[in-house]
């Protein structure tokens, strides 16, 4: 019953974070950016969705939409009767993954972002800033890498070939189909190719002797 009703709150809680992030107003209070801010916030969720996402979004940036399909997939595993274990090893690998695209947005788009000039939030600006002191464009990028793939790792663990692995042999069945198609369609154009050019041949072999 416990875990049952867990579920339930997280699975509360992830829909309401979802809604308010969609529908984010930099407008809304308590935004530094906008003024005047809006008397009525726009925001799906009231005060405290524009709250939640505008300190969301401030802190970590666009991101974080990589830890709500985590937490979408940890939730929706259990539906499918399927256990999620090591919980928060996988949670651990799943802020390394965040962090490292925070860091990876500040260095590629700086002046991006759904709160200007903060693509990767305050976490992706303080990262990036030390990656680039220290490294430079091109070593930020890679160490940012490096982080995104140890985190998909420690997060994802055998679904990083489970997943492509069944997306293969999924795919397998239609590109045969799909291959034995345009060998048949090729097969016949070669075909109805070859009968024109005999016909073509016949006739100025028959025109060639009548006009001898």
């Amino acid at each position: 019953l416990g875990a049952r009703i867990l579920w339930l709150v997280t699975a509360v809680a992830w829909l309401f974070m979802g809604a308010s992030l969609l529908s984010f107003d930099l407008a809304d209070a308590p935004s530094h950016v906008a003024w005047p801010q809006n008397p009525t916030p726009q925001n799906w969720c009231g005060v405290t969705g524009a709250h939640a996402a505008y300190y969301t979004l401030r802190f970590v940036g666009a991101p974080v939409w990589v830890m709500m399909l985590g937490v979408g997939v940890a939730l929706a595993l259990p539906v499918a009767g399927k256990r999620v274990g090591h919980v928060a090893v996988r949670l651990v690998g799943m802020v390394m993954m965040v962090a490292s695209l925070a860091a990876l947005a500040a260095i590629a788009t700086p002046l991006g972002g759904a709160i200007p000039d903060l693509p990767g939030g305050l976490l992706g600006a303080v990262i990036s800033s030390e990656l680039l002191a220290r490294f430079g464009v091109v070593g930020g990028i890679l160490w940012s890498l490096l982080g995104l793939g140890i985190g998909a790792v420690v997060a994802l663990d055998r679904w990083l070939v489970t997943v492509p692995r069944w997306l293969y042999q999924t795919s397998r069945p239609t590109a045969s189909r799909v291959g034995k198609k345009a060998a048949e369609v090729t097969v016949a154009v070669a075909g109805a190719g070859a009968g024109a050019a005999a016909r073509g041949s016949r006739w100025a072999v028959g025109a060639l002797w009548a006009g001898v």
